[in-house]
C-alpha cells in the first residue's frame, strides 16, 4: 500500500468520522484536546488544493504543475511523518550522533499506562526523565565511571501498525559515557548488557515511573 493511498484513506476516515469521535468522546467524559482537534483537522486537509496550493510552471518546456499544501503534522499522516522521518534520520547521522557505538533501548509498559501516557503528556515527560536517570546509572556501573555523561536521542511512538493507542519509547544511546581526563573529553565504552543488566535496569525504570504515577 503505497503512503499516497494510505494517506488519502486516512484523510477521508477523519473527515467522514471527525464528529462523530468528538461526541462519543465527550460523552465519555474525555473530549478531544483543542490542540488534537486541530491536528486532525489539519489532516483531513492534507494534500487537499481546495486547502491551499502553489501552482509551478517550467517556462522552457510549458508544463504546469499543481503542488498541494500538506499539514506537516507528526503524528498521524503517513506522508508528513515519512518525510519527517527521512529528514530527522539524515540530521541524527550528519550532524547529531557521534562516532561511536550506538544501542536502541526500547521501552513498553502494561495496559492501561500507554492510554494514559498518551492522554498525559506531562507523564510522558517525567517517564523520559526517569529513563534517562535509569540508563546513565546502568552504563556507568558498566563502565566503572561514576561521573561519565551519558548521549540519548528519544522518541515516542504513539500507535500500533493498525492505529491503536500504544505509546512506547525508542531511545538511542551512545554505548558508553564520556568524562573528561586531564582537560580532554574521553569516551568510555560499556560491555554488551547481559540479561541481568537488563532485568536490573527494568526493575529501576518500574519503580521510579510506580512513584511519579504516585
Amino acid at each position: 500500500m503505497s503512503s499516497a493511498f494510505t494517506a488519502s484513506t486516512l484523510r477521508s476516515l477523519i473527515v467522514d468520522q471527525l464528529d462523530a469521535a468528538s461526541w462519543f468522546a465527550e460523552a465519555c467524559d474525555s473530549a478531544l484536546s483543542g490542540h488534537r482537534r486541530r491536528v486532525l483537522e489539519r489532516l483531513s486537509r492534507c494534500g487537499d488544493p481546495d486547502a491551499g496550493f502553489v501552482w509551478l510552471r517550467c517556462d522552457p518546456c510549458g508544463v504546469d504543475r499543481v503542488l498541494s499544501t500538506t499539514c506537516k503534522t507528526r503524528v498521524l499522516c503517513p506522508r508528513c511523518g515519512g518525510r519527517r522521518m527521512s529528514s530527522t534520520a539524515v540530521h541524527l547521522v550528519e550532524r547529531v550522533l557521534p562516532d561511536a557505538p550506538l544501542r536502541q533501548w526500547v521501552v513498553t509498559f502494561p495496559q492501561p499506562l500507554p492510554r494514559l501516557l498518551g492522554w498525559r503528556p506531562e507523564l510522558l515527560q517525567r517517564v523520559l526523565a526517569d529513563l534517562a536517570r535509569v540508563l546513565e546509572s546502568d552504563l556507568r556501573r558498566r563502565t566503572g565511571v561514576q561521573s561519565g555523561k551519558i548521549g540519548m536521542v528519544s522518541f515516542v511512538q504513539n500507535f500500533t501498525s493498525d492505529l491503536r493507542c500504544f505509546v512506547h519509547i525508542h531511545a538511542v544511546l551512545v554505548d558508553g559515557v564520556f568524562a573528561e581526563a586531564d582537560g580532554a573529553l574521553r569516551f568510555v565504552e560499556a560491555p554488551v548488557p547481559r540479561q541481568s543488566d537488563l532485568q536490573r535496569v527494568a526493575e529501576a525504570l518500574a519503580a521510579r515511573v510506580a512513584r511519579s504515577f504516585a
